[in-house]
């Protein structure tokens, strides 16, 4: 796991990111390879997501939490992956948009590490850095994994609709579900704005 960390004590309402199906357009196929972003070049940001992030970057902040099973598995790189997030920092820095921390999980499932979504790992490292104020944040992903390992963390998840399947058959439920980013910055605005949680 690779994590940028600088220090804050003041607790920080936050918005925890999956990156690929909730950011970026998540390639799909038949086999397990089809579904990693090989290059920056074919890094599409979806539809309505840098609106959505727009809409919530005054009020909270923002941290990346992914898993990248693709690079333990030889698919893609550390350096190719760090590529794309330089990438995807510059068309943010245009639109005003910060992430304070772009975490991953470069391990497989069958490596059975403690960073790997749904477990939360990532999180808690990231905690230590910073005083998340857990309680006022929010998880958005487009994976049950990610609505478990915001669960987990007692945030509030709002699960996007990359995939009809998985949107429809969740097992575990979300506080929300949402067509896209933009969709799921309104309901965190409209929730922020009903004091107390």
């Amino acid at each position: 796991m690779w994590v940028k960390f600088v220090a804050s004590k003041t607790p920080l309402p936050s918005i925890f990111i999956d990156r690929d199906g909730t950011i970026v357009q998540e390639p799909s196929g038949p086999a397990l390879e089809d579904f990693v972003v090989l290059s920056e070049r074919h890094l599409p940001v979806l539809s309505r997501a840098l609106h959505g992030l727009q809409k919530l970057s005054h009020r909270f902040s923002f941290f990346v939490v992914s898993n990248q099973d693709g690079i333990n598995r030889g698919q893609i790189s550390r350096a190719n992956y760090e590529k794309q997030n330089r990438t995807l920092k510059k068309i943010f820095k245009k639109h005003g948009i910060k992430v304070r921390y772009w975490a991953v999980c470069p391990h497989t499932p069958e490596e059975k590490c403690a960073c790997r979504k749904p477990l939360t790992g990532m999180a808690k490292e990231i905690g230590k850095r910073f005083a998340i104020d857990w309680k006022h944040s929010f998880m958005i992903g487009d994976r049950e994994t990610d609505i478990i390992f915001g669960t987990k963390l007692g945030m509030k998840t709002i699960q996007l609709k990359w995939n009809e399947k998985r949107y429809k058959k969740t097992k575990i439920k979300p506080w929300k579900k949402a067509p896209h980013l933009s969709a799921a910055a309104d309901a965190i605005l409209k929730k922020s704005c009903k004091s107390p949680f």
